[in-house]
């Protein structure tokens, strides 16, 4: 018996262009200390892929999981 479970992978995860994003909060009043800590947050994010016991070397992540 085959089961299949179709997944959407971009609906999934986050895919917003930061840069786009900081451009429209930066439209939204805010404190600027609060704009400053969620570009901080999302600064030089990177990841890593991990099959079985082998670890990739850290991948860039400008968007989403990418």
């Amino acid at each position: 018996m085959l089961h299949v479970a179709p997944v959407d992978l971009k609906s999934a995860f986050d895919s917003v262009d930061r840069q786009a994003l900081w451009g429209a909060l930066r439209g939204v009043v805010m404190a600027q200390f609060i704009m400053k800590l969620i570009e901080e947050l999302h600064a030089v994010t990177t990841n890593c892929i991990q099959l079985g016991d082998v670890m990739s070397d850290s991948l860039y992540t400008c968007c989403g999981i990418q």
